[in-house]
């Protein structure tokens, strides 16, 4: 009982039943026709990937040979002749020494895709803005839009343009069809820095205002900015008068502007000075009244001394007022001055 169950077990992994089976690979046929297919409906890839599979399952020369050979026009289709040319010099002739046609068709096809290959190609180079240099290689400089024709290759391009940003790149030349090469040019940035001038620097003075063509610009800092002519205004808040100038600032440098700030007469304080001198000068004119009366009133006592004589007169009380007003009025302008 044993022995049967053993040899059972080895019968089922050695030799599974077929519902376990792997399904059949396709043939060269059905991939051949897939290929065909898939070429039909212009995926020239998926036929490529077909008939490669394809020729993986032939051992049989000529059925290699135009497997390959489709191969290459496949590639030739998709504007690769390099890689058809690589394809077609792959096949090996020493195997289609009795089949004459394939050999003479394989040298027809690679002397049709070397004539390609020696053919320059047509490129376009396109900027955006335009009226950019363009350097090929070691060449002249020349223009954008450029139509040009290329051999096949690398080809090392130079892009500038004033005022933007000079572009250095390789591009492969490479198929049969019109390349179209197109690049946006980066504008150079310019900076600007907005220096301030006869800024008010007592406690709680206004933040001055600066502005770059109407738009809030800040002060003492540098940003960027596009280059060309701008318009600088700085202020007060709520003055009537303002600084304004018109600068023009360079692609891709910095530049200094000193803006000088007009004159700021509402300080905190200012009005002491004036006020100051005003009551010294009129405490003086006060004191001198005060005093030339002070002196009449004596000079009136001598002429007409007491008791002969009884004299009355304001003249002392008035100038009393007068100088002691007076100065009360110069030590007031005294103490603003200073104050201030």
């Amino acid at each position: 009982m044993t022995a049967r169950f053993l040899v059972a077990l080895v019968i089922v992994f050695v030799h599974p039943p077929a519902v376990f089976a792997q399904p059949d690979p396709p043939t060269v046929m059905e991939l051949f026709q897939a290929a065909k297919l898939a070429y039909e409906k212009g995926d020239h890839k998926t036929a490529i990937r077909k008939l490669r599979q394809a020729v993986s399952l032939v051992d049989d020369a000529p059925t290699q040979t135009k497997l390959k050979v489709t191969i290459a026009r496949r590639l030739l289709d998709l504007d690769e002749p390099t890689e058809a040319l690589k394809e077609l010099k792959s096949i090996e002739l020493k195997r289609l020494r009795r089949a004459r046609k394939l050999r003479r068709l394989v040298a027809d096809e690679i002397t049709k895709v070397e004539a390609i290959l020696r053919a320059s190609v047509q490129v376009i180079f396109e900027t955006l803005p335009p009226d950019a240099s363009i350097r090929l290689n070691a060449d002249p400089p020349q223009k954008t839009p450029l139509a040009i024709k290329l051999p096949r290759g690398d080809v090392k391009v130079v892009l500038g343009k004033p005022g933007y940003e000079t572009i250095r790149t390789r591009i492969n030349i490479k198929g049969t069809e019109t390349m179209r090469r197109r690049w946006v040019l980066e504008r150079k940035m310019a900076r600007l820095k907005v220096s301030l001038q006869n800024e008010a620097d007592w406690e709680d003075a206004p933040e001055p205002v600066v502005t770059l063509d109407g738009r809030p610009f800040p002060a003492n800092s540098s940003q960027e900015l596009e280059p060309g002519k701008h318009e600088i205004a700085c202020t007060y808040p709520s003055h009537l008068q303002s600084t304004v100038l018109t600068v023009s600032v360079p692609a891709g440098k910095e530049t200094d502007i000193r803006c000088s700030l007009p004159e700021l007469a509402d300080k905190p304080g200012s009005w002491k000075k004036p006020v100051g001198w005003a009551s010294i000068g009129g405490g003086a004119a006060v004191l001198a009244t005060g005093i030339g009366l002070l002196a009449s009133w004596a000079v009136e006592k001598s002429d007409y001394p007491a008791p002969q004589y009884e004299v009355r007169s304001s003249k002392p009380i008035a100038g009393g007022i007068a100088t002691g007003l007076g100065a009360g009025l110069i030590g007031f302008g005294t103490y603003l001055l200073l104050s201030d």
